[in-house]
């Protein structure tokens, strides 16, 4: 009976129409962004083989006087979540899907970004996990993050900026990032078009730790028989709170 009930507390998401709670989402999110958020397809939940959230067309609408009527368009996002970590209180995600996202990202002419969000005016402020901590008389424990994979798939970023003209795009993106924590390190890699240049790239960062060296390295490759620009970089800061400096020794060469 045991046995029963924990497979039917598993299999239930599958059956539940999550569609039912757009309403409540996209209200949600106008509350904390100040920004309309329209869901044009499904929202699907599942817990087997693990959980997984995925929304199929999303777009959450542009400041005002952009040159886009969309900050982000999304055929579909997919996240998914390993099960035993969460049961531990540890948050690790497997992987986070982006199909064919646009994201425009600019300076308007009154020198505004368009990703400078404010919430409504008769919204209620949402405390900060300090001040959560603190209301609830309990200390503060940071969540444990670990994102296996953030996958992009076909994916566009537009830059734009109306005072000086300039507009920059990047087509055809298809990247895997990796995120081991919240301190790194962190590794990215992929094929982009670039002002009309197929180009391949490969990032790796070291760990994050107060007043030590970071790692880096980068190489940007173009199409075959064609040129490679590779760094190997490490970076300290100079001052608390500063960004510090780097030194790198770059390295070109034909394929």
């Amino acid at each position: 009976m045991v046995v029963g009930i924990v497979a039917a507390l598993l299999i239930a998401p599958s059956f539940i129409d999550w569609n039912q709670y757009k309403g409540e989402i996209t209200a949600q999110a106008k509350a904390f962004t100040g920004r309309d958020l329209a869901i044009d397809g499904d929202l699907k939940a599942t817990i087997l083989p693990a959980p997984a959230v995925v929304v199929e067309g999303l777009r959450l609408a542009n400041a005002d006087g952009a040159g886009a009527a969309d900050m982000v368009q999304l055929k579909s996002v997919e996240v998914r979540v390993a099960l035993s970590p969460l049961l531990g209180g540890r948050v690790q995600v497997e992987s986070v899907t982006l199909v064919d996202p646009v994201i425009e990202i600019e300076k308007l002419a009154d020198g505004r970004w368009n990703f400078e969000l404010a919430t409504e005016p008769d919204a209620a402020p949402v405390p900060s996990a300090p001040e959560a901590a603190a209301e609830s008389g309990t200390a503060e424990s940071p969540v444990a993050l670990q994102l296996d994979r953030l996958l992009i798939e076909n994916g566009v970023f537009v830059y734009r900026d109306a005072a000086a003209g300039v507009e920059e795009r990047i087509d055809d993106l298809d990247a895997r990032f990796a995120v081991a924590s919240l301190e790194g390190p962190f590794e990215a890699e992929g094929t982009l078009t670039a002002r009309g240049i197929p180009l391949r790239f490969d990032i790796a960062v070291g760990k994050i730790i107060e007043w030590r060296t970071m790692p880096f390295k980068t190489a940007i490759s173009t199409e075959r028989g064609a040129s490679r620009l590779a760094a190997r970089s490490a970076a300290w800061p100079t001052s608390p709170g500063s960004m510090g400096s780097s030194r790198s020794k770059p390295t070109t060469w034909p394929d």
